[in-house]
Formats: C-alpha cells, structure tokens, sequence
C-alpha cells in the first residue's frame, strides 16, 4: 500500500483534533456544558472523510452515504444538546466542514486540506472579536461596507477593459478601479479608526485618518483645537501624522495604477516622508521639553 495513505490518516487525525481542541477550548473557557464532540470525536470525523474518499474508488457512492449518516448524527447531537442559553451550531457546522477536510486529502493537495482548517480554527477563534466590534459597528457603517463591496465586486467587473475614445485615453475599467481603490483604502482607514483611533489617543487617530483623508483629520483637529486649546499640541501631532501617512498613500495608490511613475517619485516620496516624521519628533520633542519646563 502507498505509504500516502499512511500519511493522509495521521494529517486528517491531526488536522481533525485541532479543531477539536479548539472547541473542547472554547467550552471550557466559556464554563459552558460539555458539547457532543471534542478532540477525540473530530479526529474520528475528519478520518472518516478521508476513509471515505479513500473508498469511493471500489463504492462510489460512500462519500455521500458517509455525509448523510453524518448529518443525521449532528442533526440528533443539536437537539439533544440545545438549551435557551445554547442554541448555536457553530460546533455542528465544524464537524461538517472537518469531514470534508478530510475528503479533500484524498482528492486534492494536502495543503487545501491544511488551508480550510487554519481558516476554520481562525474563524472559530474570532467569536470575542466579533462579540466586541457588534458593539462598535453601527448601521451606516453597514452600508458602507455594502456600497464598497456593489462598487468592486458588481460594477467593476461589469465594465469594459479597453478604451472608449478615438484617443485612446478614457478606460473605465482603470478609471473605476481608481475610484475602488481610493475608496477602499479611506474604506478600511475609517474602520481602523474606529476600531483603534478612539481608544489609542490623538496620535493613533491622526495616523489611521490620514489613509482616510488628511484634509479631513486637518480640519477636524484644528475645530477640536479650537474647542479644547489644552489638546492644541497634541492635535498638531496628529496632522503632522496624517499628512505624512498621505504620501504613502498616494505611491500606493500611484504604484497600482501606473507602477512606472510611481518608481519615478519614489525618491521625492521617501525623502518628503522622512521629513514629516523628523518634524513629527522634532514636535514631540519640544513638546515634552516644555512640558517638563512648565512642571518645574
């Protein structure tokens, strides 16, 4: 017998038993009851994937009769586990998607198997993430993210790759990918400003903003300075901040449109950047200087 059999059993035990482990993990640190599988009862369902699989080359139906026992059993395991305080599959659904772990050693590469149970001990790690950013999240943020995933994945695709004049200037799949991309960089730097900036001090908020707009951080901090004259030193060194994330931004930006210009002010980038954060700590410093003057 090939000794990949051999090495596909221990990998779906393996595989199967980390996520296991992550649930029996998640039961004790939550203090909750024992559920139907721990580490033990994945690797015994991940091995029955790949067994499976294994026999569907004499039965060929054994994948699917070995997913239809499954599911009855998780069905059964539900319901004789749930309670009102318990009521998730989440643990049901793993043990689903480990089978087919197991299944795919056969049928493909090991290292797909290997890449769905990161994901899956990654996902099924995320639940206090997720707990703690629902009370962050509000509902126009919702619609942000919804708006930028219709703008890249149903409008994008639906427009034409090549030029549209006799010049051969006016593309609308580059223009509306530039508009994707500045609106998903200031996207994803409102969400991290959100996640990070308020709970981080000026300084974080003032970086994060700067992906966003730094405009916007500018006026933003100097009303902010004008309401609170005590914070002005520091809201300075969250423009200084902003302003110099900026670049960045924009060779970033740049690169992905038209990588040959972006090489060309790469120089001017860097040296305009260092600069920022030279007066950046040069602010600081003075800042802290008269700090410990007005202290003496």
């Amino acid at each position: 017998m090939d000794t990949l059999v051999f090495q596909n059993i221990i990998m779906a035990i393996v595989l199967g038993f980390l996520i296991g482990l992550q649930r029996e993990m998640h039961i004790f640190y939550d203090k909750r009851k024992n559920d139907f599988a721990g580490a033990r009862t994945f690797s015994m369902i991940c091995l029955l994937g790949y067994l499976s699989a294994l026999l569907s080359a004499y039965i060929p139906l054994s994948v699917v009769v070995a997913m239809l026992i499954l599911g009855v059993l998780l069905v059964c395991a539900y319901y004789a586990n749930k309670t009102p305080e318990e009521a998730g599959m989440t643990t049901e659904f793993s043990a689903f998607v480990t089978f087919f772990v197991g299944v795919f050693l056969e049928f493909e590469t090991p290292m797909l198997s290997v890449f769905i149970a990161i994901m899956v001990l990654f996902i099924l790690n995320l639940k206090e993430k997720i707990l703690s950013y629902e009370k962050v999240i509000e509902k126009k943020d919702l619609s942000a993210a919804i708006v930028f995933l219709m703008m890249t994945f149903v409008i994008l695709p639906l427009l034409p790759n090549k030029t549209i004049d006799p010049w051969n200037y006016f593309n609308l799949y580059k223009i509306w990918l530039m508009v994707v991309l500045v609106a998903g960089i200031s996207f994803f730097g409102y969400i991290a400003v959100r996640f990070v900036g308020a709970k981080r001090g000026i300084g974080i908020a003032g970086l994060l903003g700067g992906i966003v707009s730094s405009t916007a951080v500018s006026l933003s901090f100097a009303r902010r300075s004008k309401e609170n004259p005590h914070f002005a030193k520091n809201l300075a060194i969250g423009v200084c901040l902003a302003c110099s994330i900026m670049l960045i931004r924009i060779f970033i930006e740049m690169y992905v449109i038209n990588p040959d210009l972006a090489k060309a002010i790469l120089i001017p980038v860097v040296v305009a950047t260092i600069v920022g954060y030279i007066f950046f700590k040069a602010l600081t410093f003075f800042y802290r200087l008269n700090k410990l003057a007005c202290l003496q």
